[in-house]
């Protein structure tokens, strides 16, 4: 689990800081993270006198890469406090059901509409797309290879390390390939990354990491925004917000070209319905 907003506080008033950074722990300290949670960074400056500049000097001072890696750490606690409150009951189904809901409604703070458009736009436009992952990733792999089967985008799905390599030795800069890793750390995933760059090919990346050795390779991140303290509920936590993702991402795809991806859609489902006893 990631340190505290709190503790990190604590350390950087041990050292020397600058007026304007005691105003902003002041502040923090009295505040109602709910709110600060939909703050904008220029309404955070308002709210604390301070220049936006001072705050991304504050962020970083605290140890976070940028003020929106600062507010998912805030949600992150806020849904923290909500998972042990929840575990106080004895019903472990509701407790289940809401680290789901909690883990998807934080995701929804870090995947934009925006760049789930900029990666339908890339498959659209590509040659050729894979979809990479292992061990639990897979799953997640394996349905966006069949959802845009099922859409009519031909994709490649594979889980053997060696073929994955030898797939993106033989791709271009007008492929593509989409890769889930909740750690973005995976040795046979990066090593396939690696040489899927080589040969530049396009690369979006799924993980609950933003600071990673896939982060550094790839094109586009999509951060799922999943806290480390889920996975003392369930494995499954990842993958539902894997699911989350793919599921936002085909719909971004389908209202682009509605009436395309329909027709395949109906296609799918007819060449399927035979199967049925």
């Amino acid at each position: 689990m990631s340190e505290s907003i709190a503790s990190r506080i604590e350390k950087v008033k041990q050292t020397k800081i600058t007026k304007a950074q005691r105003k902003l722990i002041e502040f923090l300290e009295n505040a109602d993270y709910k709110q600060i949670m939909y703050f904008t960074i220029t309404e955070f400056a308002k709210a604390t006198d301070t220049g936006e500049a001072t705050i991304l000097r504050f962020c970083r001072l605290l140890g976070f890469d940028g003020y929106q890696v600062f507010k998912l750490q805030i949600a992150r606690e806020l849904s923290q406090q909500d998972l042990l409150m929840q575990r106080n009951t004895e019903d472990y189904r509701s407790d289940i059901a809401s680290a789901y809901a909690t883990a998807v409604s934080i995701c929804i703070r870090s995947v934009s509409t925006e760049k789930l458009s900029d990666v339908a736009d890339l498959i659209l436009n590509s040659k050729r797309i894979t979809c990479f992952g292992v061990g639990n990733s897979y799953v997640a792999a394996l349905e966006l290879h069949n959802r845009l089967l099922a859409m009519g985008i031909p994709t490649i799905c594979e889980t053997d390390a060696h073929i994955q390599n030898i797939l993106c030795s033989a791709m271009s800069n007008e492929d593509l390939m989409i890769v889930f890793s909740v750690s973005g750390s995976t040795k046979d995933v990066v090593e396939a990354t690696k040489f899927a760059k080589h040969y530049g090919v396009n690369v979006v990346l799924v993980t609950a990491h933003d600071v990673s050795p896939l982060t550094k390779l790839a094109d586009i991140v999509i951060s799922t925004g999943e806290p480390d303290f889920y996975r003392e509920v369930s494995t499954m936590t990842n993958k539902v917000v894997q699911l989350y993702v793919i599921d936002a991402l085909c719909e971004c795809l389908h209202r682009k070209d509605a009436e395309r991806f329909d027709t395949f859609v109906y296609r799918s489902r007819g060449a399927t319905v035979g199967k049925l006893i």
